[in-house]
């Protein structure tokens, strides 16, 4: 949805996707080829400091109100705004990696402790301290590419030509 569409700017070539808000009182300016993607949120001011000095007492306040943060937004030619699934997605890939680190090491460890089960040996046998390993640095790589994964997307969630 938009709000104060007539402050709203695009030009040519933009992509926004579905389910985006932005709210551009204060003046939203998207250059050519720029993408927003969906569920991003673009706004041109923020209250909450305002909300918490004046209380209910904020409704009926004329401007300008104290604490009230407001100014415009541009995004520059050519510019990504991405929703933050980098930050999901290396949750996910700090959270598989620990489990197969652990399971690795714990493999490792005590190999007798750590059993492979198939059809012919129910029981399962044991398996070599050479895949175990493996499982560890597969687990240790996931959790480091999930920190990379996450850094990328703190630093391209703030970094809005």
């Amino acid at each position: 949805s938009i709000e104060h569409e007539d402050r709203l700017v695009l030009a040519d070539h933009v992509y926004i996707g579905p389910f985006n808000y932005i709210e551009a009182s204060g003046g939203v300016t998207i250059d050519e080829g720029a993408q927003v993607t969906s569920h991003v949120s673009i706004v041109t001011h923020t209250s909450h400091r305002a909300q918490r000095l004046l209380g209910r007492r904020f409704v009926d306040w004329p401007d300008p109100r104290p604490g009230w943060v407001s100014a415009p937004v541009s995004i520059g030619p050519l510019a990504a705004c991405m929703r933050v699934t980098f930050i999901i997605l290396a949750a996910v890939m700090i959270a598989f990696g620990s489990v197969v680190a652990v399971l690795g090491v714990a493999a490792v460890l005590d190999p007798a402790g750590t059993k492979v089960a198939d059809d012919s040996d129910p029981f399962g046998t044991p398996p070599s301290r050479w895949v175990s390993a493996a499982f560890a640095v597969a687990g240790f790589a996931l959790i480091g590419g999930g920190a990379v994964f996450a850094a990328r997307g703190r630093s391209r969630r703030r970094r809005v030509p």
